[in-house]
């Protein structure tokens, strides 16, 4: 199995002969890429910031309904019931 690398520098060269260009390898060229490895990086960093963000929402909800319930019983104490009397008993 190639890896990207190995199939991307034929690629490359053709070009830079075709433009005229002079390329060296040897000693500046860096070891081939994991490539495994970045796509499971790109993927579990997808899905951290996902659940990061699933939990923000959910602190911010979670905020938002205890002062909502806070506001409803603070107006159910402080509702004042009249007591209707029925004239027809």
């Amino acid at each position: 199995m190639r890896s990207f690398v190995q199939l991307l520098v034929p690629l490359v060269v053709e070009v830079a002969v075709r433009s005229g260009r002079r390329m060296v390898f040897g000693a500046g060229c860096t070891k081939p890429v994991n490539v495994l490895a970045v796509i499971l990086g790109v993927i579990a960093g997808i899905i951290l910031i996902g659940l990061l963000l699933l939990l923000i929402w959910k602190l911010l909800v979670t905020i938002h309904d205890r002062r909502e319930f806070a506001r409803f019983e603070k107006e159910r104490a402080n509702a004042r019931w009249d007591m209707v009397r029925r004239s027809w008993l």
